[in-house]
This record gives structure tokens, sequence and C-alpha cells, in this order.
């Protein structure tokens, strides 16, 4: 699968609720490489408003991708900051 297949593959239908499909899907990114793993990162970050996920496992999955992808940005302040605007997070 190319990074065009591969987007069109998650845009806006993301598997929140299936663990073993969305850890997959990480995999996916991180092998395809370019941004592909970011593209996963948005829609971890920017889950519909007809989803209904829960605050820990929201995090869960968060959590996963930064796990398994090594970038030298800082994801822990930047996602933090918008996973707490964009969704119902407690504020820290």
């Amino acid at each position: 699968m190319n990074y065009e297949e591969f987007y069109y593959s998650i845009d806006c239908k993301f598997p929140y609720h299936q663990e073993t499909e969305w850890k997959r899907i990480i995999g996916q990114s991180i092998e395809i490489g370019e941004d592909a793993p970011f593209l996963v990162l948005h829609e971890i970050c920017r889950v519909p408003a007809s989803e209904k996920l829960d605050q820990v496992k929201h995090m869960e999955m968060y959590k996963y991708w930064k796990q398994s992808f090594v970038s030298p940005v800082d994801f822990p302040a930047f996602t933090r900051q918008f996973l707490t605007q964009n969704s119902t997070l407690p504020q820290t």
C-alpha cells in the first residue's frame, strides 16, 4: 500500500473501537513512512463528534502511537494540549 492509498483507507474511517486494528494501522503507517504516522496522529486527535470514545482509551491510543514512533518533535506538550482542547479530557 502506498501513502495515498493508506490516507484514503483511514480518512474518516479510523477504527477507534477496534484495538487490534488501530495498532496494526499505527505499525503500517511507520512502515509506509513519510508523514503517514502523522496522518494516524491526526485521526487519533480528531475523533469525530459521531464517535464516543472513553478518555482513558483515547489516551491509551495516543500513548501507543507515541511509543511506536520516534521523532525529534516534542509530542507530549503539543498533543496533550491538542487533545485537551478537542476532547473531554480534564485540563491539567
